[in-house]
């Protein structure tokens, strides 16, 4: 809703112009609304400048301030509009007089800066004053001002109906848009281009700090050195074929486990069912009497398993345990060099890094692997197990004993 400036307009020009009158004395006017209205009225005149008008303005209220600064030094006025919205007042008030400021300021015309103020920090004298001094005025005349005219002229328009055919031309509405698709094209290549970037030196950040965290790591461990290629594939061969004599010594000299392993054969075979089709069928055929004897045959051979399986538990070499499991599979590698010993007095250890076998002489093995069966032979290479049952070099310090 407009303001109504003219209810009131003699009042209000009157005590605008003894403002801006610098032979008078009142140097400041305050304006307020009539009650809710929009009807601006005069409130206040006074002659002790900006802080006398500070003191007349309402936290509630919504009031417009015009005051003049004189210099004595140079004797040239300068003049201050206020637009006052106190914290108090009604927010709705507060959106609706906002569009009156422009409406006000055509009538208190001269001011040199405007200060919209809602609380008192906001018109400190001191603050005004210091955006004054921003301000070059090398001769200021009011007499225009003093004598407005106050007849009231009506609104002009510089509103001129838009003809799109006349107004728009297709050639450079097209020329545009052509330059403003270029201009995004290359806006997006750009940043393509920055996000790649940024890809690439955040990836290679963390290649490098993956590489330092590595060689702190190999730093605090130690990383092994690669065993001496001086130790031959010949040292290799003959310590291979000292371990499978002293192999065939070990089991020659034990009676015991050859008779365990003969025995172990001995039932299998006989346990064998195309053995027993082999006894049985024959005496099936000649006797029918026969199958009783089968029976008993069956009965003494079940027994003799048993009796075969209990000594067989009971055995703790593990030079028994090794020769029986060959028997059963009926293998045994020659290139093998098993240690037949006591199991609890078997050298063992635990792989520390990975390694790939170069040929067949080698094992492979990864970390956290136990290798069983090591024979020390040489201070860089060793004879061991691997988990997988191959049997073979492998680096010393690649392992660590347990």
């Amino acid at each position: 809703m407009s303001i109504d400036l003219q209810k009131n307009r003699d009042s209000i020009v009157s005590a605008w112009k003894s403002v801006v009158d610098t032979k008078s004395s009142t140097n400041w006017a305050l304006f307020t609304y009539e009650g809710q209205t929009n009807v601006l009225k005069v409130q206040e005149t006074g002659e002790d400048g900006i802080a006398e008008l500070a003191a007349e303005l309402n936290s509630g209220k919504l009031q417009y301030g015009f005051v003049r600064v004189d210099n004595r030094e140079t004797g040239i006025a300068k003049f201050v509009f206020i637009n006052w919205q106190g914290e108090g007042a009604p927010t709705a008030r507060k959106g609706t007089c906002a569009k009156h400021v422009r409406d006000v300021t055509n009538l208190l015309k001269g001011a040199h800066i405007t200060v919209h103020a809602t609380t008192e920090d906001d018109v400190e004298e001191a603050r005004i004053l210091e955006k004054l001094q921003k301000v070059v005025v090398n001769d200021f005349k009011v007499k225009d001002y003093s004598q407005a005219n106050d007849a009231i002229k009506p609104v002009g328009t510089n509103y001129s109906r838009v003809i799109p055919t006349k107004e728009i031309n297709p050639a450079e509405r097209d020329e545009f848009w052509r330059k403003e698709e270029e201009e995004e094209k290359h806006r997006l290549q750009l940043e393509y281009e920055r996000k790649l970037s940024e890809t690439v030196k955040l990836e290679e950040e963390r290649r490098r700090r993956e590489e330092r965290e590595f060689e702190k790591r190999e730093a605090a461990l130690g990383t092994p050195a690669s065993p001496d290629n001086g130790y031959t594939r010949q040292t290799s061969e003959s310590s291979k074929s000292e371990r499978d004599r002293e192999i065939k010594q070990v089991v020659e000299a034990s009676g015991k486990v050859s008779s365990a392993k003969a025995r172990f054969l001995n039932s299998t075979a006989q346990l064998s069912p195309s053995h027993i089709q082999q006894q049985v069928a024959p005496e099936l055929i000649l006797s029918p009497d026969a199958l009783s004897e089968e029976k008993s045959l069956i009965a003494e051979l079940k027994a003799e398993m048993e009796a075969e399986e209990r000594e067989r538990n009971g055995l703790q070499s593990g030079a028994v345990e090794a020769v029986v499991e060959a028997g059963a599979q009926e293998y045994f590698d020659p290139n093998a060099t098993i240690d037949l010993t006591d199991e609890d007095n078997m050298i063992r250890a635990r792989a520390l890094y990975d390694y790939q076998a170069a040929d067949e002489s080698e094992i492979s093995f990864d970390p956290g692997d136990v290798i069983t069966h090591i024979d020390q032979i040489d201070e860089g290479w060793w004879q061991g197990l691997a988990p997988d049952g191959t049997y073979g070099l492998f680096p010393a310090n690649y392992v660590e004993l347990i």
